[in-house]
């Protein structure tokens, strides 16, 4: 209100005083300290524009205020806010686009006030992995248009995306229709995104480079958030495929840097390719049980290949409440045996979501037999850690617990609890102790969660009498076409083809494999059968038959040779050559007829041998 007329405003709180302070010290004093007629209206608005007005650093992430943001020592340079345009525009003014941004604002704001729906208002569909590495991908896209805003000039300054978030202009203006300058320069972004891409794990004299397949998810994610906030509607294989376009340019550099790192460079996708190629390989007699970290081990390795856990989540997820004991129902062919099942298991393409509106059941669905008295037995191995468990545990896996909580334990009534409650075990930490026990029960070195899950798939997948059903519901895959990623062709998927083949695989040689000095002797010392004519082509029939001759050492008579008829040397030159004489008895005898057609299969006997 203006300022004569502050002596006659009638306000239930005591009048304001002059815009003078009432004395310097109150300018000093924090502003809740102040009594009402210490403040003038003219200092209170500038204090609430100060504090609303804070702006977020994108080099560091800190949020400060809007009058020291140039003051703002950052180690990442900064990039300038671009000039605000303040129109205050009537609803009848407003464009329909701009009703419409009006709109959704003002219900977001209506939300965010109410408790109860406020979280609803940042909900989405991807799980938290995903969603950070899609926050990682704006930072480093922001961060390179800060490293080359003096090419980008006026377009790497900073616009208002919501209240409090702020983005290159970049972004927004290559959003919308396609363009060819607007594929150029998106093409540009991308190619300075690929080249800032470093392997921050690697070690002194290991390739610095991100492996290709982890490029190409960071690439896929950073044009997907693109597309979500702001409108970009490039393809990464179609749109940039043109000369000087990124894809050229990243196949370039791959081959560049495969020939400068050809032995680790485009391999990392080994990591979930186990060296075991069945479930019987794997050796759960190397874990000691009565250690505790290494039953936890052994348990990872039996839900990864008997339970088809995903990576290293669904086991730091996994509760105990949703591992139970039972026995097998009357009627099923193992009826009475105790098993072991994990149920109730929330997997990504189960859950419920605009699609799934029916959770499916688990119940019977993973489940496997209990040995308690084999410590190879994998049903026995989580039998035996239920034993382990603490009282009020509810993570699966836990810390060991100190000397104390053991005694207070055993006091309780449960001498053989060895696990912290109060302290699960980590993502983090549950990658390397399955990449361990990878190593040590033979699946192979270096090999991740994932692998244990493949193993236990193509161990059902190159096995004929599973049904792709029983498959299906224990790996948890909607799509029959999904486990063709995890089928893989080995020595048991070729001899399950011999078997299919009915090929006579001669089993009694099997692991008799010989040096080449060895097969070399072999094919010396080989014998071969003295009355088997090996097969002509026609012209190599019909020119022997008209270029060799058979000469006859008794009576030098020579006789053409004909591969149907057979000339015995002790017949006299004048007997009929379709009579033999057999010399010991000179009796008449059926003429011998070789007959290249002949078949193991023919009813007829096999040709007779000719005495010598």
């Amino acid at each position: 209100m203006p300022v004569d007329l502050l002596d006659n405003h009638d306000c239930v709180n005591p009048p304001l005083s002059s815009p003078v302070l009432a004395s310097n010290e109150s300018e000093f004093q924090p502003i809740s300290q102040r009594r009402a007629g210490d403040v003038s209206l003219d200092e209170l608005s500038r204090i609430m524009k100060e504090r609303e007005a804070t702006v977020r650093c994108n080099g560091c992430g800190l949020t400060i205020p809007a009058e020291i943001a140039d003051d703002h020592k950052c180690p990442r340079p900064k990039l300038k806010r671009a000039p605000e345009v303040l129109s205050f525009k009537s609803v009848q003014e407003m464009t329909e686009e701009e009703l419409m941004i009006h709109a959704d604002n003002k219900l977001n704001e209506k939300q965010i006030q109410d408790e109860a729906l406020s979280k609803y208002t940042t909900a989405t569909t991807f799980g938290d992995r995903h969603s950070r590495r899609r926050n990682s991908a704006l930072d480093a896209l922001t961060a390179v248009v800060v490293a080359n805003q003096g090419e980008f000039s006026t377009l790497a300054e900073l616009v208002q995306y919501s209240p409090g978030v702020y983005f290159p202009r970049l972004f927004t203006i290559l959003g919308g229709a396609k363009t060819k300058p607007k594929t150029n320069l998106a093409s540009q972004l991308m190619w300075l995104y690929v080249l800032s891409m470093k392997n921050q794990r690697a070690a002194e004299g290991e390739c610095p480079y991100l492996q290709p397949k982890s490029e190409d998810t960071y690439l896929r994610s950073a044009m997907a958030v693109l597309k979500d906030q702001f409108d970009w509607r490039f393809s990464l294989l179609e749109d940039f495929n043109f000369p000087g376009g990124l894809s050229g340019k990243v196949t370039q550099l791959r081959q560049d840097r495969s020939r400068e790192w050809p032995d680790t460079y485009g391999t990392a996708a080994n990591r979930q390719i186990p060296e075991a190629t069945h479930v019987s390989q794997l050796d759960l007699q190397v874990f000691d049980e009565d250690d505790l970290p290494q039953h936890q081990k052994k348990c990872m390795v039996v839900f990864g290949t008997y339970f088809a856990f995903r990576g290293a989540t669904e086991h730091t997820n996994l509760l105990v409440s949703q591992v139970e004991l039972g026995y097998f129902e009357r009627g099923h062919p193992l009826e009475g045996q105790e098993f072991v099942r994990v149920n109730n298991i929330v997997d990504k393409s189960h859950q419920l979501s605009m699609r799934n509106t029916v959770k499916r059941d688990t119940k019977n669905m993973m489940r496997i037999p209990v040995n308690r008295s084999d410590i190879c037995d994998p049903g026995g191995t989580i039998a035996r850690f239920l034993d382990k468990l603490s009282p009020g545990q509810k993570r699966f896996y836990c810390n060991p617990a100190s000397r104390n909580e053991r005694m207070k334990f055993h006091l309780s009534g449960h001498p053989y609890a060895s696990m912290s409650p109060s302290k699960p075990i980590g993502v983090n930490t549950l990658r390397k102790m399955i990449k361990e026990a990878n190593s040590l029960c033979g699946v192979g070195e270096n090999v991740a969660g994932q692998g244990l899950r493949r193993l236990g798939i193509m161990t059902l997948v190159n096995d004929g009498e599973v049904n792709s059903k029983e498959t299906l519901a224990w790996a948890r895959h909607k799509n029959p076409l999904v486990q063709q990623d995890y089928v893989m062709r080995n020595a048991e998927s070729e001899m399950s083809r011999f078997r299919a083949q009915r090929i006579d695989m001669q089993e009694s040689n099997v692991g008799q494999l010989k040096s080449p000095q060895e097969q070399q002797t072999a094919e010396m010392t080989r014998v071969v059968n003295p009355y088997s004519i090996p097969r002509r082509k026609p012209s190599q029939q019909s020119e022997a038959m008209h270029s060799r001759v058979l000469v006859n050492p008794h009576t030098n008579a020579a006789a053409s040779r004909s591969p149907s008829r057979v000339v015995n040397p002790y017949a006299a030159a004048s007997e009929r050559p379709s009579q033999v004489v057999n010399p010991y008895t000179a009796a008449p005898q059926r003429p011998l007829v070789v007959d290249d057609s002949y078949d193991s299969d023919d009813d007829r006997k096999p040709p007779a041998k000719p005495l010598h």
